[in-house]
């Protein structure tokens, strides 16, 4: 027997050049994931793994089409740390047009864990239960992730 693993970075819509898409949108989530990918992954017997970055956690609609998947794809979480404290520097309001290029190697140990530790907060928020996949953005991750 063979195993595919297929986990999807999920993420605010970007342009060809990783410019967030401006005005900000999430058709990727919100209308890629219920018309496109859950149909696909269905049809084929695939349970996806959605990797969320923060960005995609605090948007109500996004969770809303999350939540629905219940039982036909695993959620986990997806650090970019400019979507998230401490350090924030891109919100919904002056992300567009904007690019999110850090890696969480690039900030401290402490400031790297105290992000990851407010991006499971904000899922278990949203979700009601901790994720169960991680993957940092960019594949940035420390020594210190693991701790």
């Amino acid at each position: 027997m063979r195993y595919l693993i297929t986990t999807i970075d999920t993420e605010v819509d970007c342009d060809l050049q990783w410019r967030i898409s401006n005005p900000t949108a999430f058709s990727s989530v919100l209308e890629g994931i219920p018309g496109v990918l859950t149909p696909f992954f269905e049809r084929h017997g695939v349970m996806p793994t959605y990797l969320l970055s923060p960005e995609v956690i605090e948007e109500p609609g996004c969770v809303r089409v999350l939540r629905e998947l219940a039982g036909r794809a695993e959620l986990g979480t997806h650090l970019h740390p400019e979507f998230i404290e401490p350090e924030r520097r891109l919100f919904r309001h002056n992300m567009g047009g904007q690019r999110a290029p850090a890696v969480q190697r690039q900030y401290s140990a402490d400031v790297e864990a105290r992000k990851l530790e407010h991006l499971t907060a904000r899922f278990s928020e949203a979700f009601g239960t901790q994720p169960t996949a991680f993957r940092a953005g960019r594949y940035g991750m420390s020594e210190e992730t693991l701790r």
